[in-house]
């Protein structure tokens, strides 16, 4: 029963973030009757959602913060606090627990602020010894302290046909479906860069944390092959002085399937070695990656918009020309727009060369 409420709890705080999204677009993004939209909504269709009948009750009192909130530039982490933004915590907790680099904060990777938050706070150093009374601590440079995290935008956009639109505030499940779909996008798309040896591209997306780390190269599909593959991985960890109590593998679901089929796992399956699996990483990834040298920032709220004017690319790649333009307006659709702001960085022992020990990745690996 008690898993039951908490999937509960995680399905109507996700609700209360969609049908914020709604009521956006039904307001074609004039807040105010948005809020109008959403405190009668809440009075009906939408009561079973705990969360958004208490926020939208309050709505006539911030109506005016947020249009501030929603119409101004203002930094990403400072997005106030409204019944929109309050309603996105949900939201953002579900990529935490969803995503590769919100899974491994739960494993040992340090939260850090966004360099426009930190002003002159840094994490200096750090120490602990057996000591005699009055004999100073030795406190020693932490690998942290010239990181500066940015806040990179992750933009995740639905559009729909306004009838859609009417039919998700009605109906729950459609209202979920685009909860789940808006969801799914934007944790695609961290997890595709994190995962990645991209190179950072400058105010847009930070380098994968796989770029210029350690590599072994895959040896076979084999049980033993890949048992020696994983056991280079390791070894080449603890040459370099990284220990092992925060390493997590980080696998594709392909690779971790392949891996529980020839029982290479333990016996939970949760695990490999004794070292924690994350199995949602993108296609072809096998890494073991040293959680407490990851720097990992994202926002606590979305940035949340929707319009019913202007014009969307609908391309797998838009080049930001007139090829394949559809009218918000002339198609009678509604956008809802989603941004989560987010950065990281792998940091630790490095050679000369730059290459970094704190993970490891084993390259060309078919079965991944």
């Amino acid at each position: 029963m008690e898993r039951l409420g908490n999937l509960t709890r995680r399905m109507y705080g996700e609700r209360t973030f969609i049908r914020a999204g709604l009521a956006l677009a039904m307001a074609k993004g004039a807040q105010s009757d948005a809020a109008e939209f959403a405190r009668h909504m809440a009075n009906g269709p939408w009561s079973d959602t705990p969360n958004i009948s208490k926020t939208v009750r309050e709505a006539h009192e911030t109506a005016a913060q947020i249009g501030m909130v929603l119409k101004s530039v203002v930094p990403p982490t400072d997005l106030g606090s409204n019944w929109i933004t309050d309603a996105s915590v949900p939201f953002v907790e579900a990529i935490r627990r969803e995503s590769v680099p919100g899974r491994l904060l739960s494993l040992g990777a340090r939260r850090l602020p966004f360099a426009s938050q930190a002003g002159n706070a840094r994490l200096v150093g750090v120490g602990a010894a057996w000591r005699k009374s009055g004999e100073p601590i030795i406190v020693v440079e932490t690998e942290f302290e010239g990181v500066a995290l940015q806040a990179l935008g992750i933009g995740g956009m639905i559009v729909a046909t306004r009838e859609f639109i009417e039919l998700a505030t009605e109906d729950a499940s459609s209202s979920d479906t685009l909860d789940a779909l808006l969801r799914g996008a934007v944790i695609q798309a961290l997890d595709d860069v994190f995962a990645s040896t991209d190179a950072a591209v400058a105010d847009t997306s930070p380098a994968g944390v796989l770029r210029n780390v350690q590599t072994v190269s895959s040896s076979g599909a084999t049980v033993a092959a890949i048992a020696a593959d994983f056991n280079d991985a390791v070894q080449a960890l603890t040459a370099a002085g990284i220990s092992l109590r925060s390493v997590v593998a980080i696998l594709s679901p392909e690779a971790a399937t392949y891996l529980r089929m020839l029982k290479l796992t333990d016996a939970s399956g949760d695990t490999i070695g004794g070292l924690p699996i994350i199995d949602t990483a993108p296609s072809g990834t096998v890494a073991l990656i040293a959680a407490e040298y990851l720097g990992i920032a994202m926002a606590d709220v979305v940035d949340l918009r929707a319009s019913g004017d202007g014009t969307v690319q609908m391309s797998t790649a838009p080049d930001g020309t007139a090829t394949n333009v559809v009218s918000l307006w002339q198609k009678n659709l509604r956008a809802i727009r989603a941004t989560i702001f987010a950065d990281f960085a792998l940091v630790g022992p490095a050679n000369s060369s730059g290459t970094k020990f704190a993970a490891v990745s084993i390259t060309g690996a078919g079965w991944a």
